[in-house]
């Protein structure tokens, strides 16, 4: 299962990480997971599931945790939160 992950701090664009088998269940669209971005673990919410289309999938890191496996950010916050994103100049 591979997602794509809007880190909370320091991007502006998604990131996309394999989830391992036991966090699989807990990986749904507006989870807050732990991530690693460089050399630091960042906080980040899975806005999407599905693979990058412009990135090897062998090269992914893996989500090291499902901080709440319940949708932290609604649907419609999310989706209001990449309108906001996309309407910038």
């Amino acid at each position: 299962m591979i997602v794509g992950v809007h880190p909370l701090a320091g991007f502006d664009k998604i990131l996309h990480y394999n989830v391992p088998e036991p966090l699989r269940a807990g990986a749904v669209v507006g989870s807050l997971v732990r991530v690693p971005v460089g050399r630091a673990m960042r906080l980040g919410v899975v806005g999407q599931v599905g693979p990058p289309s412009d990135y090897p999938v062998d090269r992914l890191k893996a989500v090291a945790e499902v901080v709440y496996p319940f949708p932290a950010l609604p649907p419609d916050l999310l989706a209001l939160a990449r309108w906001t994103r996309s309407s910038r100049p």
